[in-house]
């Protein structure tokens, strides 16, 4: 009897690991799924980058600062003028700081700003000085639902160009 009752509690005391084992594998086994999706959820949320003309930012131009943007990143600039054309080719918001003094010029080259990406929001800006010949623009615009508002558009052989468009806002106090 003895000898069957010793078996039986090292039966009884190994099951028990083996139980304890497999709760301590299921708790670390879903702390890691919370984990990850806790880190994947941060890694798609949105964030601001931005731009200014001293360098004292993120970037110095607003091409790097869409270049390095991910889909949904608002890009802000702050006041003075950037001498670039650029391109954006991902969902993002462009905010300049003031619109009369927050100046993207093209130096007489091509469309100072075009859009190739779909739900696009730019704002707040001078956008000056597109190329001369045609269809050259202060904005050339080739997506869908994009917003263009409250931006000054001067000097330019067009002030905006629309190609293959669906919904496109223009907003202009």
């Amino acid at each position: 009897m003895r000898k069957h009752l010793k078996r039986y509690r090292t039966r009884h005391v190994f099951v028990k690991k083996i139980y304890v084992m497999t709760i301590i594998f299921m708790i670390l086994f879903s702390f890691s799924i919370i984990i990850n999706q806790i880190g994947s959820c941060l890694s798609n949320e949105e964030s601001i980058l931005y731009v200014s003309s001293s360098g004292n930012e993120n970037f110095s131009t607003i091409q790097d600062g869409i270049d390095t943007a991910h889909s949904g990143d608002t890009i802000f600039v702050y006041n003075g003028t950037y001498s670039e054309n650029i391109v954006i080719d991902k969902k993002i918001t462009l905010l300049g700081e003031n619109r009369n003094t927050t100046i993207i010029d093209g130096r007489g080259s091509g469309n100072v700003i075009k859009i190739n990406a779909d739900h696009v929001t730019i704002q707040g800006f001078t956008i000056r000085h597109s190329g001369l010949i045609f269809p050259n623009a202060g904005i050339n615009c080739s997506s869908n639902y994009n917003i263009i508002a409250e931006n000054l558009l001067v000097n330019n052989l067009y002030g905006i160009t629309l190609y293959y468009y669906i919904n496109i806002r223009y907003i202009n106090p």
